[in-house]
């Protein structure tokens, strides 16, 4: 009489670690996408931080600025600190050209305002330039920009690896 084993088919343990391959990749295109998503809600979080910062400057006729602290990944906003999640720091993704709106200038640094601070004056006026923002890995790269002009503008553009796009 012969005992019967009890062991794992060969198809059954194809079947598992085809599984437990799907659950990896599935894991990691959501962390990717996570990742981005977190970059963007600071930058958008960024974004209503100066539109607000701006619409107290015309409302008070005094100046305020937003000041970057590119080391240790926070900004000032009327002395209150607000730091970046850890998953986003300043930075860029390298050969990458700038500012987003007529992107030809090699981008060299994660803050192009002036003494890496945003000022905002009585006027409404926003002093130009680009704050920077990635994910950890580099992957993903958004921009919050005020171009040159008289009329005072925030725009905030992702880039796809190619170019920018305006959101």
């Amino acid at each position: 009489m012969y005992k019967t084993q009890r062991a794992f088919s060969l198809i059954e343990l194809l079947v598992v670690c085809c599984l437990i391959f799907l659950l990896g990749t599935l894991g990691f295109a959501h962390s990717s996408f996570l990742n981005k998503m977190v970059v963007r809600g600071e930058a958008k979080k960024l974004y209503q931080v100066c539109s607000h910062l701006r619409s107290k400057a015309l409302a008070t006729q005094s100046e305020h600025t937003v000041t970057f602290d590119t080391k240790n990944n926070f900004y000032f906003v009327d002395g209150v600190q607000e730091k970046l999640p850890r998953f986003v720091q300043f930075g860029f993704l390298s050969g990458t050209k700038g500012p987003p709106s007529t992107s030809t200038i090699p981008i060299t640094s994660a803050i192009t305002f002036k003494k890496n601070r945003i000022l905002f004056g009585p006027s409404g006026k926003v002093q130009a330039g680009t704050v920077y923002l990635v994910d950890k890995n580099k992957k993903h790269m958004y921009a919050l920009s005020s171009p040159v002009s008289h009329i005072p503008l925030l725009r905030i553009y992702y880039h796809d690896g190619k170019k920018w796009r305006l959101l």
